[in-house]
């Protein structure tokens, strides 16, 4: 069965993409996860903060001579994540795209204008098939408006754009006023690629200790539903390739982003529980979903979007109506009510 995609203008082997994350950490985990299939490898982010920490502690250096480690601040918690420094993953970068056979992605996770430029093209000069931009900017300020969001997320997208000549995928948040319409802004700035959603590190409250803490858990399969409904919604309206990312752990789960319009899914949690060997169980899942029903590629599937499907009220408001009309029956077991 042919199970291979095109994103970004490249052909891919198969729809499954190594999401930007810890596969990339040595040679033989990213050839193991080839071998089973992935079709497509984005490296773990570098951070801003990573190059601006190693730039603070040059000019301490040329100040006052030898000084504390560049990244001593950014890894003080052992964030193994974060031990490349810059010139270290453009290393990294150019050995994964000597080890592999499948395109190789870098991705950079910043806000300022300036050090995404520079990244990038530090990227496309190691090696790098693509870019992803990936935006995480929580924005608390009360002060800043919405069209002052997303006008500073397109000149970004922008400046990047003019400045390298490899594909560009930008990781959107579900956070956006009108994503629709973001999404065709960033349609015309020339980006090659949307992905949908980024899964943002929340903080949570440790109630015994009244203080807040990190947080960060692998995805469940529960957290697909919101990228299907962006992904039809999306699906013919905008001309660069579509990417779900978040809650794709089976097979099923890689149809039903395909069947809603998407070009690839990215995973990385389904990995990290199942190891590269699940990726071959997922691919497995569709090859058979696919000849069960005659169809000879993943091409011939693309027909739940918004625009194609024969049920729009499944998308639309009317099908929230239908539901809470549906479920106005339920009733609770008063047996389960706590006495006083």
């Amino acid at each position: 069965m042919d199970m291979s995609t095109r994103f970004l203008g490249l052909t891919l082997p198969s729809p499954i993409v190594l999401g930007s994350g810890p596969l990339d950490q040595t040679t033989a985990l990213a050839r193991a996860c080839e071998a089973a299939g992935a079709g497509m490898l984005i490296m773990h982010s570098l951070f801003e903060e990573q190059f601006t920490a190693e730039q603070v502690a040059g000019h301490w250096s040329m100040e006052h001579g030898s000084g504390p480690d560049p990244l001593a601040a950014f890894t003080m918690d052992d964030a193994d994540t974060f031990i490349l420094r810059p010139q270290e993953y453009y290393q990294r970068l150019s050995e994964l795209k000597s080890a592999l056979r499948i395109p190789v992605a870098g991705s950079i996770n910043g806000i300022t204008a300036g050090n995404w430029v520079m990244y990038a093209r530090d990227m496309e000069e190691a090696g790098a098939d693509a870019v992803e931009l990936n935006i995480y900017d929580p924005i608390m300020d009360g002060d800043l408006s919405s069209r002052d969001i997303e006008a500073r997320l397109l000149e970004v997208v922008k400046l990047v754009r003019h400045a390298v000549d490899i594909p560009l995928v930008v990781k959107l948040s579900p956070f956006y006023t009108s994503i629709a319409h973001l999404a065709r802004q960033l349609d015309s700035a020339g980006v090659d690629g949307i992905a949908i959603f980024n899964r943002f590190y929340q903080p949570d409250i440790d109630v015994e200790a009244v203080e807040a803490h990190r947080t960060l858990r692998c995805s469940t399969s529960e957290e697909l539903p919101l990228r299907l409904r962006w992904t039809a919604a999306l699906s013919g309206n905008i001309n660069a390739s579509i990417a779900v990312t978040g809650g794709v752990h089976t097979g099923h789960d890689v149809l039903k982003a395909v069947l809603a319009g998407a070009h690839v899914t990215q995973v990385v949690s389904a990995i990290i529980k199942g190891g590269p060997g699940h990726l071959t169980k997922m691919l497995d899942q569709v090859d058979s979903w696919l000849m069960q029903r005659g169809e000879a590629s993943l091409d011939g599937i693309r027909r739940m979007s918004l625009q194609n499907t024969p049920d729009r009220d499944a998308y639309d408001r009317v099908n929230y109506v239908k539901l809470l009309r549906d479920k106005a029956g339920m009733t609770v077991d008063a047996s389960l009510t706590p006495h006083p």
